[in-house]
Formats: C-alpha cells, structure tokens, sequence
C-alpha cells in the first residue's frame, strides 16, 4: 500500500498538468493539502499540524496497547501504511499530494483511502466487540439444576 501511495503521488506530480475528467463528476487533479485529513487545520503552522499528528498517531498507539480499542490487523496496518505515506509526503515539503476529486468531498489520495477504510474497519470491530453475544450461554440456569 505505502509503495502504491508513493507511485500514485509521483504519477500525480509528473503527468497531471491538466484534471483528467473520469464518471460522474469524478475526476483526476493535482492539489496538494497542507493540513490532515482532508484538509482540516489547513492553513494551520506545519508544527502545530506535525504535533497534531503525532498526538493522534500516539492516542491510537495507546489505545490499542491498553486495549482501549480492539485490535484489528487489517485496520492497523492499512492506518499505520496511510499514517506513513501521508508524514513522509508531508516531511518532505510540508504537504500531501492529492489528486482523486470527487463532487462534494475534498481532494484525496491511496493513503487516505487507506486511513479511512482502517476508521471504519476499526469502528465496525469496536461495534461488533461491543454487541451482545448472541451465542448460547453454557451456564446452566439455576432453576434446571
């Protein structure tokens, strides 16, 4: 995932002079963020941004140490791949290269669409965790003994 991040953005940066328009108002553009996700704190002192990241990217650490947040392999990596595709961009010149534009939704590449798919993997685990057991208590019931 991290090296077709990579090979995207560079493919981005190099070919996209002009937006390659795709289907249904979807098109091919180069943009670049300055914020997080999807251009939040845009704007923002690339400090203040590389700190905001670093919190949250340690938050999640701890949480899944604790055991705050069920651990989901496939989440994990696909946050941890997104996470470092996205800080390496963003190391080497204080921004991320975007370049999938879709009506109505800000500008986006593979390791956003890596990041979110982990947020929802994780949350559908969390929900999943957190449901009642539907399997048969082995228990027997006081009455039955």
């Amino acid at each position: 995932m991290l090296g077709l991040d990579v090979a995207t953005k560079q493919l981005a940066e190099d070919r996209l002079g002009n937006p390659v328009e795709l289907v249904l108002g979807a098109r091919l553009s180069l943009s670049h963020n300055s914020g997080v996700a999807f251009g939040v704190l845009s704007g923002a002192p690339y400090g203040a941004v590389v700190a905001g990241v670093l919190v949250a990217a340690g938050a999640l650490v701890a949480g899944l140490v604790r055991g705050w947040l069920p651990a989901s392999r496939l989440g994990v990596a696909l946050l941890a791949a997104g996470a470092v595709a996205n800080f390496g961009d963003r190391a080497a010149d204080g921004r991320v290269t975007d370049f999938i534009a879709v009506p109505y939704w800000p500008s986006f590449n593979v390791a956003d669409i890596a990041i979110t798919s982990a947020v929802l993997l994780l949350a559908m685990r969390s929900m999943r965790d957190d449901a009642p057991s539907t399997k048969p208590s082995t228990a027997q019931h006081p009455i039955a003994s």
